[in-house]
């Protein structure tokens, strides 16, 4: 969980719509999480956003020009093996064809984005550059849902069989974001000894978290993104003044050096209660679940009803899954926006309560959103956002 974006860099900070930044990746278009930062530049988040389209679109056309002669080759293979199942062998074949088309060409156009972000021999990437350590890795869940949506309606299983086997296939999705858990909980050590926040700051952190039931935890003070340093540590690589992090054994909470130095003891205080709201009440878990959530309900949702209707042929069936797919999954992540808006306002509420200094608290909140240069969203932004404006956390706290 976050508190705010950041932003911080030798400049002046830029104009920026919204207030935070969740712990989600960077979906860039309906049907996938391009690798790709928070802070890339917007033409990188458009292009991977066009590049799947195009992907989508085209697939769609091939698929028209090759369906007569696949289909007659498998009906005769499968007629000659006495098995008539040739439309599941279809759908089979055409599904793993276009997950590793659709890998192939992902990989391809990330790395020719990352490229012109960071040219060759200048250095380190940026914070802005795409992040493609492993981008086939990152658009693997959704070429398996591409798959899932080519693959149910042509199976010839009774209803409860493919029921059964589209919470499977969801359940394979699923393991994505407890991939994603798993990396949380997995910090390496060496990363919180380089950073360990300076005992004299930690000590009333400590204190307030000993007195929620909190013995153990890890103060981590990270450079910023942008500093010049490179990369930014892994702790770190969410544009975030201050998160929190739920480690194995540990609690983690970082904070970057820019945060640190903007803010004095006491302000410090109250942006932490605010993350030690988060692990208070278990937000980042339920996060985790609920967009596990989201995704086996989209699939079982469109699975559902491809299987009522019944579309005659892959012609129609193709952009009617997709069609159905996006819906599904806008509706899902309107909802899943509105539930990380919800765990803020308990956070900011928790925090307010906790410190019971409600000035300090909003005193904290507005330099932030005036480091970062704060400007109002537009009604989609605020749809969207994942964070309530400042102007109702100011009202929430009374103020």
């Amino acid at each position: 969980m976050t508190l705010a974006s950041n932003r911080v860099s030798a400049s002046p900070p830029k104009p920026t719509r919204g207030f935070a930044r969740g712990r989600s990746r960077g979906a860039t278009g309906a049907f996938a999480f391009a690798p790709v930062r928070a802070s890339a530049p917007a033409w990188a988040r458009l292009a991977l956003t066009a590049a799947e389209l195009l992907f989508l679109l085209a697939a769609v056309a091939l698929e028209r020009q090759v369906r007569g002669p696949v289909v007659r080759w498998l009906r005769g293979a499968g007629l000659g093996a006495g098995l008539g199942a040739w439309p599941a062998y279809y759908a089979a074949l055409l599904s793993v064809a276009g997950a590793a088309a659709y890998l192939l060409w992902m990989w391809a156009i990330t790395c020719l984005v990352r490229m012109a972000v960071c040219p060759t021999g200048q250095g380190a990437a940026p914070a802005a550059a795409p992040s493609v350590d492993n981008p086939a890795e990152a658009h693997l869940g959704e070429a398996v849902l591409i798959a899932i949506a080519l693959l149910i309606p042509y199976a010839l299983v009774p209803a409860r069989v493919w029921i059964v086997l589209s919470v499977l296939l969801a359940g394979v999705i699923c393991m994505f974001d407890l991939r994603d858990l798993g990396r949380l909980l997995n910090v390496p050590a060496q990363e919180l000894d380089e950073h360990r926040m300076a005992s004299d700051q930690a000590q009333p952190l400590r204190q307030l978290a000993a007195e929620h039931g909190l013995e153990r935890l890890n103060l981590v003070v990270a450079p910023p993104a942008d500093d010049g340093e490179g990369q930014p540590e892994r702790l770190a690589d969410q544009p975030a003044l201050a998160q929190y992090i739920p480690t194995r054994g540990r609690a983690t909470f970082v904070f970057t050096r820019s945060l640190v130095k903007l803010l004095d003891a006491a302000a410090l205080r109250a942006v932490f209660a605010h993350e030690l709201a988060h692990w208070r009440l278990g937000h980042s878990r339920k996060t985790i679940l609920a967009h596990m959530g989201g995704r086996l309900a989209c699939v079982l949702a469109v699975a559902s009803v491809l299987e009522w209707m019944r579309p005659a042929g892959a012609a129609t069936l193709v952009p009617t899954a997709l069609l159905l797919w996006a819906l599904t999954w806008t509706l899902a992540t309107l909802l899943l926006r509105a539930y990380m808006r919800r765990q803020e306002r308990q956070a900011h509420a928790w925090a307010v309560q906790t410190t019971g200094d409600p000035g300090t608290y909003v005193d904290a909140l507005e330099r932030i959103a005036g480091h970062n240069g704060y400007r109002e969203p537009t009604w989609l932004g605020r749809l969207l956002d994942e964070s309530p404006s400042p102007a109702e956390v100011v009202h929430m706290a009374g103020k």
